[in-house]
């Protein structure tokens, strides 16, 4: 039995080093493959594919993460918004998250609301998901209250319109700790 020589992977085109070369840029200032795939626009399985195959990006790909490593435990380099943490071992430079509901956006859902008592419609107008405000009226019970509110002072004929939407088996619906009734049509 011979033993199966090594293969080398073929060489990479002009683009595909042009890529590396900006990913292995980006991990070195990070530290984090996922996030420097992602500012690259560059998908992060097809980067760790190419390491996998190829033992010499795999060597300058732990090198950049050792050098990130190094320059991130500086405490004198200012980071901006990101924060350095540890993960796996290694240390990486993490973006904050930049889309929180402010006070601004919660007027924003809260004015939508009492206008047409739809959630998803007013989310739609405060520019986030419906699921983040109902997620916020669970962990904020006086932000469930004033949702109720507001949901009670929409005009009728769009909490009438709203509901029939709804299946209308649903005896009611909860905001955070508060239960909204279904109204009954009389």
């Amino acid at each position: 039995m011979s033993a199966m020589p090594d293969r080398k992977p073929r060489p990479y085109s002009r683009k595909q080093a042009l890529q590396n070369a900006a990913f292995l840029e980006q991990l070195e200032r990070t530290g984090n493959a996922r996030d420097a795939a992602r500012v690259t626009g560059l998908n992060r399985s097809m980067l760790t594919k190419r390491r996998n195959a190829d033992p010499d990006f795999a060597q300058r790909w732990e090198a950049a993460l050792t050098l990130a490593a190094a320059r991130l435990a500086r405490p004198d380099q200012g980071q901006g918004p990101a924060r350095v943490v540890r993960s796996k071992g290694r240390l990486q430079l993490r973006v904050g998250k930049t889309r929180t509901i402010d006070r601004d956006a919660e007027q924003r859902f809260l004015a939508a609301l009492s206008a047409t008592a739809n959630v998803r419609l007013s989310a739609a107008a405060a520019g986030f998901a419906h699921s983040s405000f109902y997620a916020r009226a669970r962990n904020h019970p006086g932000f469930a209250r004033e949702c109720a509110s507001r949901w009670r002072s929409a005009p009728n004929g769009w909490r009438r319109r709203c509901w029939k939407a709804r299946c209308r088996r649903q005896t009611s619906t909860t905001i955070g700790n508060t239960t909204i009734p279904r109204r009954s049509r009389r």
